[in-house]
């Protein structure tokens, strides 16, 4: 239970801080998002959430490691636009944030997206790694490799990613990339290589087949 405590009151320490990124460079867009979203009066309160969502997602990632904190959050990306009422509020937009967590010594990727619906905002896990998809993109891409995965392993009901690694970047914002993304199936491990191509109605993928690690 100290353990525990000791995760959650990490994250929060960390998570009040400005993250270096933001500190030594020009302020982008995203920058501008963090610190207007930092003064707001119920950031404490979103951060704790956010501390708690961490938290339940590392306890499936690896439930063998119980020395958990968070580094930093190390890069956040607006995909609508955020505006504010008068006091800061947030009433509209939406962002990504990823966070740098150590875990058992291992540094890795995790994030959380953000929404804001009639001046609240909802969090919800992202998947884990650097992957460059977007939500909506995530979720539509882990549909087709879990149907992938449930054919090599039919009564497996619950597979997961645990895993995203940027494998070719992109060589401009409009070109191709590739990922490797690996997913537990009932302790069963596949990694996937997905293709990336964006288009202007959206962003098209294609899969290999599985292959178990």
């Amino acid at each position: 239970m100290k353990k525990n405590n000791f995760f959650a009151y990490a994250i929060l320490l960390s998570l009040f801080v400005v993250p270096t990124w933001a500190m030594e460079k020009e302020p982008s867009a995203e920058d501008q998002v963090l610190t207007r979203l930092m003064t707001m009066s119920s950031y404490k309160g979103i951060q704790v959430k956010v501390a708690s969502i961490l938290k339940h997602d590392e306890a499936r990632y690896t439930p063998e490691c119980s020395q958990l904190a968070t580094v930093e959050p190390v890069e956040i990306t607006v995909l609508e636009e955020p505006e504010f009422a008068e006091n800061q509020t947030p009433v509209k937009g939406s962002w990504m944030v990823r966070y740098e967590m150590d875990v058992c010594g291992q540094k890795l990727l995790r994030a959380i997206y953000f929404q804001v619906s009639d001046e609240q905002i909802s969090m919800a896990s992202l998947l884990p790694g650097n992957t460059k998809t977007d939500p909506q993109l995530q979720k539509d891409v882990t549909r087709t490799f879990k149907e992938a995965v449930l054919r090599a392993y039919p009564d497996c009901k619950i597979p997961f990613v645990t895993d995203t690694r940027l494998l070719a970047l992109p060589k401009n914002g409009d070109a191709p990339w590739e990922e490797l993304w690996v997913m537990n199936a009932c302790n069963n491990v596949f990694g996937q290589a997905i293709r990336f191509v964006p288009q202007d109605d959206g962003t098209a993928f294609s899969l290999y087949i599985p292959t178990k690690q």
